[in-house]
């Protein structure tokens, strides 16, 4: 390799280290811009040795990110337990609010991982010393291979009838009355322990006094920090007898005392968003996936019909099942 090649590799090598991975940016982006750099600096002057060792280096950076990928986080012997093994596991099991390794906290991760070698271990134990299972846990296994070849079929039958945007709108028209947003109301309160307490404050917020300021002064639950806001609320989030006031006032207006039983409260309406349907572009997702489950529904029915399927249920369960 010459001087010039030399050098070019050291300051391309060393732009992509400083400039992108110190930078904490994904890995594989960084090598692509890594690449194009290198091939901008072989310029047509400095000929075809230049441009090899360029190939050479990318080739280098590109298998370097390939192994970064696969971050491996414990050994079993020669067996590798790798964090895109992890998020792909907790995917498959569909756990709530899990969106990867990398973001749980250290003791989340020690955690999880030691559950997973644990789950290993046993595993390869049960392999290296040919156990059978036994009829309780053959009926498990069974039953888990029934439901995977279930979503299976059904997955099949929603991937080869692909829905276009045509048919999704059709839908969306005729049931747009499920994707209405509710009225909503941004409210604010005062709420105080005692019935005269909430008189002295009533006649203070007729008097012109700030609702705002005296919540802050006098609230006795959390938000006393936030000066008697509440937020944004729709109907049926709130107990009956303080959802009737709510939504019986006009934006600006504010009640009488409520007696909730869990203090006395005057609340007011700080904002109204009228019930609206969204565009078909904004809930597109939620579109569809209502107008799959339709289709699954429909894809049911006709396995009933071709299967024969009839339903008998306990004398005891049919008298329960036939009450209004």
């Amino acid at each position: 390799m010459s001087r010039s090649e030399a050098e070019t590799a050291k300051s391309c090598t060393a732009h992509f280290h400083t400039t992108h991975l110190r930078e904490g940016q994904d890995l594989c982006r960084a090598t692509e811009q890594g690449c194009r750099l290198l091939f901008l600096h072989a310029s047509p002057t400095e000929g075809a040795p230049v441009k090899r060792h360029a190939v050479w280096l990318c080739a280098v950076l590109v298998a370097v990110a390939s192994y970064a990928q696969e971050t491996v986080v414990a050994t079993i012997g020669r067996e590798k337990v790798t964090v895109q093994q992890i998020d792909e596991q907790m995917r498959l099991m569909g756990v709530s609010g899990y969106t990867s390794f990398g973001n749980l906290p250290a003791d989340q991760q020690r955690s999880l991982l030691e559950r997973i070698v644990a789950e290993r271990l046993f595993y390869r134990a049960a392999i290296d010393e040919r156990v059978k299972l036994d009829p309780e846990n053959e009926k498990r296994l069974d039953f888990v291979r029934r439901q995977v070849f279930g979503w299976q079929y059904v997955e099949n039958k929603l991937k080869a009838a692909q829905v276009t945007d045509a048919e999704l709108k059709i839908y969306y028209d005729q049931h747009k009355t499920e994707f209405e947003r509710p009225e909503a109301r941004r409210i604010s309160h005062i709420v105080v322990a005692t019935k005269e307490e909430a008189e002295k404050a009533l006649a203070d917020l007729r008097a012109g006094k700030d609702l705002a300021d005296l919540a802050g002064q006098l609230n006795i639950d959390q938000t006393r920090q936030n000066r008697g806001a509440i937020g944004w609320v729709r109907r049926h989030m709130l107990p009956e007898e303080f959802e009737k006031e709510v939504f019986s006032l006009k934006q600006g207006e504010f009640s009488g005392i409520v007696d909730t039983g869990a203090g006395f409260h005057i609340v007011r309406v700080d904002e109204i968003r009228p019930a609206a349907s969204p565009p078909f572009e904004e809930v597109r997702p939620q579109v569809e996936q209502r107008y799959d489950n339709a289709r699954v529904e429909k894809m049911e029915e006709q396995l009933r019909t071709k299967y024969r399927v009839t339903i008998t249920l306990p004398s005891s369960a049919a008298q329960e099942d036939a009450r209004p």
